[in-house]
């Protein structure tokens, strides 16, 4: 079960996150924006008996697209080989505990199992009517079900390419819709109106790969 967090998220959430969920392992980022999340982590570990492993996720001279088995397993692959043979995954069990935003309180934690999101990137993909190999641009954070399910489900559906956009920033976010010949997107009402009322900004913008929004 993976459970994601947001990263602006500070002690405070995290020690509720981390006593909710019983998490064993901790990955995270030596450094983001002006914070340190991997020296928090070290400092609330002790708290936890369950919390076993924190990793450090660091620039590497090796491919990070390099995920094959041997790679991760790295010296000795036979142990995670002989796991995964008898590993049995049943759809309905959780594959992911997410939290809202906690605009009530603390933030809630919201298991999810393997067919609902199988049944989200379906749905997604159904309504737009995305087609193999599409270019996929995503304005949420990776920790929430619009990004999970609206996002990299159906990614991983028509097997295209998926493009990160957070947070919000319209330049930007135009920018790479041109950039990397976008064909399918999600955008608030707010944003398409002010695009729509922006005829200069609009006829700036090379939205020719653009499908469907």
């Amino acid at each position: 079960v993976f459970c994601p967090v947001a990263m602006q998220f500070r002690e405070h959430e995290l020690r509720y996150i981390l006593g909710k969920s019983g998490a064993s392992a901790f990955m995270t980022v030596p450094r983001f924006k002006d914070t340190e999340p991997a020296a928090r982590a070290e400092a609330l570990a002790p708290e936890f008996d369950r919390l076993r492993h924190l990793l450090v996720w660091r620039e590497q001279e090796t491919d990070p697209t390099d995920l094959s088995l041997d790679r991760l397993a790295g010296t000795d692959p036979e142990p995670l080989r002989a796991y995964l043979d008898e590993l049995e995954i049943d759809p309905h069990e959780t594959l992911t505990l997410c939290w809202t935003s906690g605009t009530e309180s603390r933030p809630k934690g919201v298991p999810r199992h393997h067919a609902h999101w199988v049944v989200n990137g379906e749905s997604c993909s159904e309504c737009g009517q995305l087609q193999e190999g599409e270019n996929i641009l995503n304005p949420f954070p990776m920790v929430n079900i619009a990004s999970l399910g609206g996002m990299v489900m159906p990614w991983l559906m028509t097997r295209g390419k998926l493009v990160q956009h957070h947070p919000f920033d319209l330049p930007v976010f135009l920018r790479q819709m041109a950039e990397e010949k976008i064909n399918y997107t999600v955008a608030p009402p707010a944003i398409l109106n002010l695009l729509l009322k922006n005829a200069d900004l609009l006829a700036k913008t090379d939205i020719s790969h653009l499908r469907c929004i």
